[in-house]
């Protein structure tokens, strides 16, 4: 059918129904647009005087499989609130651009349509503000809404200006009608004005969000002429831009004082935490017993425990991190708390280490001659669980100050060590050399990083569907430069089912065979590794190749080896990704439990943003791992782990609780 637009019998009396004073019912506020901005400015105000918290809606994430989700907001109930308003508002206006669209391919416009187009542009104009005010509150979701604002801003003006050029189009009329609403609306800004100077910002703000949806609807047939939109907004734009400024004003210093007050908070649980650690070994040689992270004792566990105390005050320092730069947007003093928490988040790994080399001498220097020979063993333990956050070399460097003196007094201890060493550390070279050069190969080859998959299928800014910042970005560049939709859209077509390299795998030991990407390039994976022969041979196999007469490996490397092993930790795994999800980094960084702690990799969990600090998301992938290398071996995995589902919701032919997924009230806020 013809794409011709037909306006029928378009004349003054159609567009000048009742006794309103406008021709066109889009320069009155429609009933139902009205009734919708009330309800969302209603929720908003209410929310002001609700105090914030930090917690995770439960709503589903934007993913390949939804991608018409809305991003999570998660900092604070006025900012729920208005990410709620906006994401139903853009559906809304979606689904009548569509229509209209939809029409006009049909030719079927008619008059009654530019009441519809008059309303859509009215209410693109509401959704770039609740847009500006969720920017500036870090929130992703406010630079999503924003490129759909833009990419229906353009489609609308658009059709409008092809309904335009249609023969009997009544502009002298619409402008005449437009001008004695003008007139009206004039009328009120003196009452506007009393209102902010009485405080009922409110107030005033939803006056004008009435006045200028009814001039807004209007303005949009008029772009292009000499007397354009500006004639008949710039007499409401400033009273606009000083009630939006005061409501953002009050907004974001409630947040700021919930940063504020949640920083002064934790910051001194964090500089605490951060002086036990560096006082244990003290704590020990005087009292001979400490405790740390719910473990007590003087003996190797101890060395656990304070990798795994280093890895949780990571955590809480990303956390704080994260709000020391939603504080920054919220123009406060974050940049500064911010720099603080940076400089303790350096020293964080060196202070544990140093306070882990100096515990083993004095647990050395407390253990009799008689039991050195178990005190080794026991240390060995400790150092394979330390091999999910060291290198052998870190590790090494830790316990080497204690071995002298043990083995000092630890009669044939040193030449069990070393017939073990010599009889091991040859094949495990060995089995490195042939498994690194296997995953290297694969890695560099057909299975790339993830972040390089994504970055060679065009999701630069400029691309059909950006998802970096610039043209020529870097993998931490990542943000929202599309609609989140479009750019999930693009991912579902052109990454999906691409094969990909995970780098540095945590395991959680668990009979689930959950497993964790850290998090690296603003990307973090999610996959289950359990069931596969193969695999289980390959662990078997190396725990009979390192043996040894007290069933405990001998050596560091050696314990490291089997014990990360055992716990599913390897240095790359691969397969094809099966789902991408976006989420808002800030605020999902500021809302991590210390859970968390558990899933990561020590050291920093999030490189430094630079440059605008809103809108950066990271991407979660789940993959279906195929083959996995550890440290010394590869594998293919013969039984394929079970397809990503929602959480909660079972694959078929998986137990009820299925193994695939994190949990995601690990992750959810403190």
């Amino acid at each position: 059918m013809s794409n011709t637009v037909v306006i029928d019998s378009i004349d003054s009396r159609r567009c000048t129904r009742g006794t309103t004073t406008s021709p066109l019912q889009a320069l009155q506020l429609p009933a139902s647009l009205a009734r919708h901005l009330v309800r969302m400015l209603t929720t908003i105000l209410c929310a002001l005087f609700v105090f914030l918290a930090w917690s995770l809606p439960a709503a589903a994430h934007p993913s390949t499989s939804d991608p018409d989700a809305p991003l999570v907001v998660r900092s604070d109930e006025i900012s729920r609130a208005q990410a709620a308003a906006g994401y139903a508002l853009a559906k809304s206006i979606r689904q009548s651009l569509d229509e209209l669209l939809a029409k006009r391919a049909n030719g079927a416009l008619a008059s009654g349509d530019l009441l519809k187009v008059g309303d859509i542009y009215s209410s693109i104009a509401t959704l770039g503000r609740i847009a500006t005010t969720l920017t500036a509150r870090g929130e992703a979701a406010g630079a999503d809404l924003q490129q759909r604002r833009l990419a229906m801003t353009t489609q609308t003006r658009l059709l409008a200006k092809e309904i335009m050029k249609a023969p009997g189009f009544p502009m002298q009329t619409i402008r005449a009608a437009a001008d004695r609403t003008l007139a009206e609306c004039e009328r009120q800004i003196p009452g506007i004005k009393q209102m902010i100077s009485a405080g009922q910002v409110e107030q005033a703000s939803t006056q004008l969000e009435i006045i200028l949806s009814k001039l807004q609807a209007a303005t949009i047939w008029f772009e292009g002429t000499s007397d354009g939109p500006a004639k008949y907004l710039s007499p409401f734009v400033g009273l606009r831009n000083e009630t939006d400024e005061l409501l953002q004003q009050h907004a974001i210093g409630l947040l700021a004082k919930q940063l504020t007050d949640q920083l002064a908070a934790e910051r001194p649980v964090i500089a605490d935490r951060l002086a036990k650690i560096e006082q244990l070994p003290a704590l020990v040689k005087s009292a001979g017993h400490a405790e740390i992270a719910g473990v007590g004792g003087d003996g190797p566990p101890l060395l656990v425990a304070l990798a795994d105390e280093q890895a949780a005050i990571q955590v809480l320092l990303t956390r704080a991190i994260a709000k020391a730069n939603l504080l920054t947007i919220a123009k406060s003093e974050g940049a500064k708390i911010g720099a603080e928490l940076e400089a303790q988040q350096k020293v964080l790994g060196e202070k544990t280490i140093a306070a882990m080399k100096e515990l083993c001498v004095v647990m050395v220097e407390r253990t009799d001659a008689a039991d050195g020979a178990k005190f080794y063993d026991d240390l060995m333990a400790a150092a394979g669980k330390l091999g999910r956050h060291y290198s052998i070399e870190e590790i090494d460097a830790i316990i080497a100050p204690a071995l002298p003196p043990l083995l000092a007094k630890s009669t044939g201890l040193e030449a069990e060590i070393q017939s073990y060493q010599a009889r091991t550390d040859d094949l495990l070279r060995w089995r490195h050399r042939v498994a690194e050069a296997r995953g290297k190969y694969l890695s560099s080859g057909r299975d790339k990083r993830i972040s390089g998959v994504l970055l060679e299928n065009g999701l630069a800014q400029g691309a059909k569907a950006g998802l970096y910042a610039t043209a020529n970005p870097g993998p931490k560049s990542m943000q929202i430069c599309s609609p989140a939709s479009d750019i999930l859209a693009r991912l579902r077509a052109d990454v999906v089912g691409k094969p990909c390299t995970v780098f540095d795998v945590v395991g959680s030991g668990a009979p689930s065979g959950r497993v964790v990407g850290t998090l690296d390039d603003r990307v973090y994976t999610r996959m289950a590794i359990f069931g596969s022969t193969k695999l289980d041979l390959q662990v078997s196999q190396l725990t009979k190749e390192l043996a040894a007469e007290s069933s405990v490996p001998r050596t560091v490397r050696a314990s490291v080896a089997l014990q990360t092993a055992k716990d599913r930790c390897f240095s790359r795994v691969g397969g094809p990704i099966e789902e991408c999800t976006l989420e808002s980094l800030l605020p999902r960084m500021a809302g991590l439990s210390e859970g968390a702690a558990s899933m990561f990799r020590v050291g920093p969990l999030v490189e430094p943003i630079s440059g605008d600090l809103a809108g950066h998301v990271l991407v979660r992938v789940d993959v279906a791992p195929q083959w996995v290398q550890h440290l010394h071996f590869y594998t293919e995995l013969d039984v394929p782990a079970p397809p990503a589902t929602p959480a909660g919701v079972p694959a078929p032919g998986t137990p009820a609780t299925p193994p695939s997924a994190i949990d995601e009230n690990e992750l959810k806020a403190g």
